[in-house]
């Protein structure tokens, strides 16, 4: 891994993303990106609470003004491919299609699974956005 590359990261809530992330970042000098994050300094800039809902919200909403690459090439725009990069939480197949067609053979996408039981208990210890949350 020493040569640019990016690798994507998907999966339900709670299937580890984020630790993933932070391990090819600890591990391997990855630098992280977070469509996440980037909608969160977009929630506080704008004074709104972030919510999952807001979180939602936002991003559908900037999907639709700026189409199915938009949103990617928002966070894409600090790029280098010379250096190394994790994405952490690909949730739509446009950002797969938009990343695969022009990192091509630098970009990895890893979908990561974790069991329904052990997925409940990592949310619930995060302890934000768990108002409705349940097993059922």
């Amino acid at each position: 891994m020493d040569k640019g590359c990016l690798i994507g990261l998907a999966g339900g809530l709670g299937s580890g993303k984020s630790t993933a992330a932070q391990y090819f970042a600890c591990q391997y000098s990855f630098e992280i990106l977070s469509f996440g994050e980037m909608l969160t300094d977009i929630l506080e800039k704008r004074g709104k609470e972030v919510t999952r809902e807001n979180l939602q919200a936002m991003g559908n909403q900037l999907y639709r003004a700026l189409g199915p690459g938009g949103l990617t090439q928002m966070l894409m725009q600090k790029v280098h491919l010379c250096k190394k990069y994790v994405i952490d939480g690909i949730r739509h197949i446009s950002v797969y299609e938009f990343l695969k067609a022009h990192y091509d053979n630098k970009f990895i996408l890893c979908y990561l699974e974790a069991p329904t039981i052990v997925r409940f208990q990592r949310l619930v210890s995060r302890r934000r956005f768990t108002q409705r949350l349940s097993l059922e």
